[in-house]
């Protein structure tokens, strides 16, 4: 699905970018991506770039992907569901995906089209 990126932060604490997505639906995707990891894909994102996503119950085409997360989902909470990616954190609305606590999943991130400057 294709994302926009309303927000980037950048907490002190971990040499991490917190990407905050919004679908054309209104729907929002927050994701924790490591800055060596954008490096290493030669990825520079920025604020209204637009961000494909994918989560899905298995791992396949990895090669058309960017960076590709194997994780957990490990709580639903006020329509959100929680997925932990070894440490780092993924949080969507429930609406986006249909698993449960405990299943894993694999996320699909790929740069789309940037931003007009």
């Amino acid at each position: 699905m294709e994302t926009r990126v309303e927000n980037i932060e950048s907490p002190e604490y971990a040499k991490i970018i917190v990407l905050r997505l919004v679908t054309d639906k209104g729907n929002s995707i927050r994701v924790d991506v490591p800055l060596r990891l954008l490096d290493e894909a030669g990825i520079r994102i920025e604020k209204d770039d637009l961000i494909n996503i994918e989560i899905k119950r298995e791992l396949v085409d990895m090669d058309s992907w960017d960076i590709v997360y194997s994780c957990k989902a490990y709580m639903e909470r006020e329509g959100r569901t929680l997925i932990s990616c070894g440490g780092l954190q993924v949080s969507l609305d429930s609406s986006l995906i249909d698993t449960r606590p405990g299943e894993r999943v694999y996320i699909y991130i790929k740069q789309g089209i940037r931003k007009k400057d």
